[in-house]
């Protein structure tokens, strides 16, 4: 009878912890899918201003005009309207940046920044805590940080 308590708590532990990994490991996978999509739109957002620059052979002073499926992508970037009279004296500037962190389950919560380094616009995750401490010397407004 002793024998019987001990296998059945056993298998309870074990299905417990099963079902715990098994989870995580979906979290996981759905925090790596919106990861992905998050960089790609912010991909698409450096290279449509690298497209305006391009073209114009100016800085783009505007959020770029977007396609269809990522039209509603100006709604949520912050763009930095003084980015090219801070260029002057930076290396790297930041042209705009998600608003709102990106919360995640298991990876850190962060943010897509679109910088412009005199040449080419990229676009870069960082987490919060990285943004946090980058986003005055990236040329950013003070209302993105923390309080």
């Amino acid at each position: 009878m002793l024998e019987r308590r001990k296998r059945f708590w056993r298998r309870i532990v074990i299905l417990l912890v099963a079902t715990v990994a098994t989870v995580l490991a979906v979290l996981a996978s759905r925090d790596a899918q919106h990861l992905r999509a998050v960089q790609k739109e912010g991909k698409v957002v450096a290279d449509a201003l690298q497209g305006v620059y391009a073209e114009q052979r100016e800085l783009p002073l505007l959020f770029p005009m977007l396609q269809e499926p990522h039209r509603g992508l100006q709604q949520r970037y912050f763009f930095n309207m003084f980015y090219v009279d801070q260029q002057a004296w930076r290396q790297q500037v930041g042209v705009c940046c998600l608003k709102n962190p990106v919360p995640f389950f298991v990876l850190s919560d962060g943010r897509v920044v679109v910088l412009f380094d005199g040449e080419r616009f990229s676009s870069q995750w960082m987490t919060e805590s990285e943004f946090q401490a980058a986003a005055e010397s990236l040329g950013f407004d003070s209302s993105l940080l923390r309080k």
